[in-house]
């Protein structure tokens, strides 16, 4: 897999191909997750800490309103980090999925369940500055 390194930024980064290959090898249960990590340049405890009611399949976006960072939530650091992040057709439709998979859980977190696949999908997309190293 490439990863290209950013020499003014220093910032690692895989190419688009390649994040689409990885994102179509992941189970289904990591496959949402991480395409919106990929897709909508949210921060991991961003997602995290997302509720149903913070989506809007109708309207076509999620707000961000709250963060978890070591299994506690809060309010996100910066006022600017507060916002709406549009979604496309096709996040909606996966979101549309995922929900039908939770039927009664709007109170509840959008990725709250424990599967270390998801885990390490999330960790190797965050840090995918670490391949560029090895």
């Amino acid at each position: 897999m490439d990863c290209y390194v950013d020499d003014h930024y220093q910032h690692a980064y895989l190419p688009p191909a390649s994040v689409i290959a990885l994102i179509e090898k992941l189970p289904e249960s990591s496959r949402s997750i991480a395409s919106l990590l990929a897709m909508t340049g949210s921060r991991i405890g961003e997602l995290l800490a997302l509720r149903w009611q913070d989506i809007d399949l109708q309207g076509e976006h999620l707000s961000v309103r709250q963060t978890v960072y070591e299994g506690h939530f809060d309010e996100p650091k910066t006022r600017q980090s507060k916002r709406r992040i549009p979604l496309g057709p096709k996040m909606c439709r996966d979101a549309c999925g995922l929900e039908a998979n939770e039927s009664g859980s709007s109170g509840f977190g959008v990725f709250a369940r424990n599967d270390s696949r998801l885990v390490g999908a999330i960790c190797l997309i965050a840090n995918s500055s670490q391949l560029a190293k090895s």
